[in-house]
């Protein structure tokens, strides 16, 4: 019986780290095709590559000619920041009702602010922009 029960923990670790593998082999290999794009002298990666080249980035820190890219930096900078004070002053004063109080509502509460993690980030950035557009407000930094 010990015998057996090795052969399934090896092929249980073999099937999971094989899903694992794969799972990082498809996050990871857009990053690795971007990488390497950044790095050739052409508009698309090619096979062999024509050259080696700095040409994307000497744009990208230009001042001139990524302005847009560097003002979507700093926004995307401005509200993260924003929403982690936020989020953790929230959290943190949640957190301390929550553990102090074993009501019904309390449980309630407990679930509402626990169901972000049902609807995936994006999914939700999505759906927000959606409903804004539909109400008339333009995409801006405070919606």
């Amino acid at each position: 019986m010990g015998r057996r029960q090795s052969f399934l923990d090896l092929s249980y670790g073999i099937v999971i780290g094989g899903i694992a593998m794969l799972a990082l082999l498809i996050i990871v290999s857009p990053v690795v095709v971007a990488l390497m794009t950044s790095f050739t002298e052409g508009r698309s990666l090619k096979f062999p590559p024509t050259g080696f080249s700095f040409g994307w980035y000497e744009q990208l820190f230009d001042a001139t000619k990524s302005r847009p890219i560097h003002r979507a930096a700093e926004n995307s900078l401005h509200v993260a920041a924003m929403s982690t004070v936020i989020g953790v002053v929230l959290a943190t004063l949640a957190a301390l009702a929550l553990t102090r109080n074993r009501h019904r509502s309390a449980r309630f509460a407990d679930n509402l602010f626990m169901s972000p993690l049902v609807l995936p980030g994006i999914t939700f950035g999505l759906a927000a922009l959606v409903y804004f557009s539909t109400l008339g407000f333009r995409p801006s930094l405070a919606t």
